[in-house]
């Protein structure tokens, strides 16, 4: 027997306009808090440390731009394609946000926390590339232990980053892990909008958490 519901999810008129809302104000974040940080850091960080912060910003805009075209983007057979984005572009995202403070780090346990963080990722991306539709708590699952490898390596972390820089980082994944529940509530109404502003204010959290530890004042 066929599973009769619906291959994509059903939103009111208001929910999707309040929706384009926060993914404009997404999309809108991750620019300019990359051009931002990018033209910052230019002349004031090591080689490595702006390579960093240049993966993680595309990391930034990859989520927020992705997210913004699958979810506002109509029923057609593209819709089933940007879906797949979407979902994989998290993973890229996290990964991302990660590698600024593996590379501050550094040594073992920097190295360590980049091969976990994008490894995960490689692993999620080809689930949600290979297997749409399958494995989504899998893919939960995923994100939640991707995002918080910050308590494996919590001891480098505190030894090296400043108080402020670890205080954000955790706080993001706080907030990250606190609007999950809101995704998984399917039956609640603008469910998916409040799902989005969660991770909007995980994002900006993180990206003074990145600011905090690139730049310590």
């Amino acid at each position: 027997m066929k599973d009769a519901r619906p291959l994509f999810p059903s939103y009111t008129k208001a929910e999707q306009t309040v929706d384009a809302g926060v993914h404009a104000a997404g999309v809108t974040f991750a620019v300019v808090a990359s051009v931002w940080l990018l033209v910052e850091a230019a002349d004031a960080v090591p080689g490595a440390h702006l390579a960093a912060m240049i993966v993680y910003c595309l990391g930034l805009v990859a989520m927020f731009s992705a997210s913004a075209a699958y979810n506002l983007a109509p029923e057609r057979r593209a819709k089933e394609l940007l879906r797949r984005a979407d979902h994989a572009a998290i993973f890229v995202m996290i990964a991302g946000s990660y590698t600024p403070f593996a590379v501050v780090v550094g040594g073992g346990a920097g190295i360590g926390m980049l091969v976990a963080v994008w490894a995960i990722a490689a692993l999620g991306v080809f689930v949600k590339l290979r297997f749409p539709r399958r494995f989504d708590r899998l893919c939960v699952a995923l994100y939640l232990a991707q995002g918080w490898i910050v308590l494996a390596a919590l001891r480098p972390l505190m030894r090296t980053l400043p108080e402020d820089a670890l205080t954000l980082l955790v706080a993001g994944g706080v907030v990250y892990t606190a609007g999950v529940p809101f995704h998984l509530m399917e039956w609640m109404r603008f469910h998916n909008v409040i799902w989005h502003v969660f991770v909007l204010a995980g994002a900006a959290t993180q990206f003074f958490a990145i600011r905090a530890a690139v730049f310590p004042s």
